[in-house]
């Protein structure tokens, strides 16, 4: 949209002063900042972004402003409850609020066996539905960790997802404890299998993956990689990067390519970290330990938090930033919230 140079102050090293950037009348329209610093040749040095608008704020602009003519539908069976509108239908398993099954033109797509607590524990309660304007609505409720989860299908055909966690000290008389002592990953999971993606392109971190004590040195941008399964240290043949699979910071949208299957996700929640698959671990092992923490069951998660990659030493011998994340939950508390959308048109 527009670019420009910035004059810096004379600093000395070590020194911090303050420069000024003259931005245009539209700014806040863009989506991204860029900065690019150069040495005294004139070399590049390093470049960095940051994002212009929230997460909830970006989705917004993606999708059309026509509301829609009909109404999404509730189909409410033995063992299911099925959410429709435009060509998609969704069906959830009434006896523990998962997702069951995702249809496009009765073709089937295979994510199912989600959400999967990642990090902390919840039992189905129970669930009912509701129509809101022309939206569908299951609202599934839990005792533990998570408190509910709203599925909501718009006329559209858009389903979303959010999720209301860790607002509860007792859990709503879960009865033990109900999230890890020590959180090494944190959020939800889901199963898709890998052999139907063949790409990923999306919006946020990268183009890299990245683990809690390496998440400096990527940049927002809309990247796009091919699947692959390189073993960094190990697949010396065929070395192909950036990796494929493993988790991607600050997720704004991303799409899994495939042939059949295609299908686009976004986040109206900041901070979230996208897993893709698990990677596979290197064979030649430093004294035998592995180099990464277990990764989350299922195939693609959405997580507030990650976990470090070992560096020469055990993650517990690494700085501050390496380390697991606790939780406290106070009286009062709002909980933490994540809302996604997935788009399977």
């Amino acid at each position: 949209m527009a670019r420009g140079n910035v004059t810096l102050p004379a600093l000395n090293p070590g020194e911090r002063g303050t420069a000024r950037m003259d931005l245009p009348a539209d700014f806040f329209q863009g989506d991204l900042l860029e900065l690019e610093g150069f040495d005294k040749f004139g070399r590049s040095i390093c470049t960095w972004t940051w994002p212009v608008k929230y997460a909830n704020e970006y989705f917004q602009t993606q999708q059309p402003e026509t509301a829609s003519q009909t109404s999404a539908t509730i189909q409410n069976e033995v063992e299911r409850i099925t959410l429709t509108a435009n060509h998609i239908s969704v069906s959830f398993h009434k006896e523990d609020g998962s997702l069951m099954e995702v249809k496009r033109d009765g073709q089937v797509i295979p994510l199912t066996n989600g959400p999967l607590p990642v990090g902390m524990k919840a039992k189905y309660k129970n669930g009912y539905t509701l129509t809101e304007g022309n939206d569908a609505v299951f609202i599934a409720k839990y005792t533990g960790a998570i408190d509910s989860i709203t599925w909501r299908m718009t006329g559209e055909g858009l389903l979303g997802m959010t999720a209301v966690l860790l607002n509860r000290g007792s859990g709503g008389g879960f009865g033990e404890d109900f999230f890890d002592e020590k959180v090494y990953n944190f959020g939800f999971s889901f199963s898709f299998p890998e052999k139907e993606v063949k790409a990923m392109r999306w919006m946020g971190r990268g183009p890299y993956r990245v683990w809690k004590n390496r998440i400096k040195g990527t940049n927002y941008n809309i990247w796009e990689k091919e699947h692959n399964n390189t073993v960094t240290s190990e697949s010396f043949e065929s070395l192909i990067y950036p990796e494929f699979k493993g988790y991607h910071a600050n997720l704004y949208w991303a799409t899994l390519e495939s042939e059949h299957v295609p299908f686009t996700v976004y986040s109206e929640s900041d901070g979230l970290f996208f897993r893709v698959f698990t990677p596979e671990e290197p064979v030649m092992r430093r004294n035998g330990e592995n180099s990464m923490h277990k990764f989350p069951e299922g195939d693609i998660s959405f997580l507030y938090d990650i976990p470090a990659m070992r560096s020469f030493k055990l993650i517990s011998e690494h700085g501050p930033k390496s380390q697991p994340s606790s939780i406290r939950i106070k009286q009062g508390d709002e909980g933490i919230h994540m809302k996604l959308w997935f788009d399977f048109r």
